[in-house]
């Protein structure tokens, strides 16, 4: 089933993605763009091919602690959330308690 987002919600997405490029959430997002370069490196394939820029943003916007979360963050399948998921949240745990 497909769920569709009314354009109120679309705005307030967007406003809140503009936030985190405006740095406003930075330290967090840098932190995940480094885990995402170090997966890529492990695995040989481009940053990009692991998870989105849009998928960073929602992963802080949404700070999932579990992999079952990852469902609710844009770009995060099973497949990738199996794959991928768990040093983004053991990045975004470590991150809420230095904070």
């Amino acid at each position: 089933m497909i769920a569709f987002i009314d354009k109120k919600q679309r705005e307030e997405r967007a406003a809140e993605w503009a936030a985190v490029g405006q740095g406003q959430l930075s330290g967090l997002f840098i932190r995940l763009r480094e885990v995402r370069r170090q997966v890529a490196a492990e695995i040989g394939k481009p940053a990009f091919i692991v998870i989105s820029d849009k998928s960073l943003q929602d992963l802080v916007l949404k700070r999932p602690t579990t992999l079952e979360a990852l469902a609710d963050v844009y770009g995060f399948g099973e497949y990738k959330a199996k794959a991928y998921g768990k040093p983004f949240i053991e990045a975004i745990k470590q991150y809420a308690s230095d904070s």
